[in-house]
């Protein structure tokens, strides 16, 4: 199986219709001429990204796609102690 996005053929499954590239880090889904790249972000959490032209100084990784804001819940922080 090669990569939508650089190509290369260190990919494997990891569900249904669903692989993970180990050269560019993306995670693919769907079938040959309709696929759809997805990154990984800190949170653990896929993000969509769109394909990177290649020629830019090396393996395209995706570039993120259009899409809503997510924004995390303040963190509480301690509470001061009456006295």
């Amino acid at each position: 199986m090669h990569c939508p996005n650089c190509g290369r053929t260190e990919t494997g499954q990891v569900g249904t219709h669903e692989f993970f590239c180990w050269n560019c880090c993306l995670e693919f889904h769907g079938a040959p001429g309709n696929w759809r790249l997805f990154a990984l972000d800190p949170d653990g959490l896929l993000v969509e990204v769109q394909p990177e032209p290649a020629g830019l100084g090396g393996v395209p990784l995706g570039v993120p796609a259009a899409a809503p804001a997510v924004h995390a819940a303040p963190e509480a922080g301690p509470t001061a102690a009456a006295g």
